[in-house]
């Protein structure tokens, strides 16, 4: 996870935000400063109730380890996409 004392990196809030779906088994995780974690190499979101990955996952391009492990995720075809 990331280092809290990082200051304007935006990821303290984003490690909130997973930590609040944690606690409440979100179906979603609303990581709108994606943006500002694009140094960012691990994620991990596992043990959640994740029903697909976060919005703006793409935009995190040194991501090289993603943990979805636990997850229910639909298929795209069930969202009707």
């Amino acid at each position: 996870m990331a280092d809290k004392n990082r200051g304007s990196t935006g990821e303290p809030e984003a490690e909130r935000r997973i930590e609040a779906a944690y606690q409440t088994s979100a179906t979603e995780i609303d990581l709108g400063c994606m943006s500002q974690l694009s140094h960012l190499r691990t994620l991990s979101v596992h043990h959640n109730q994740l029903t697909h990955l976060p919005e703006g996952i793409e935009q995190l391009t040194s991501l090289t380890a993603l943990n979805v492990a636990d997850n229910p995720f639909i298929e795209a075809s069930e969202q009707g996409e």
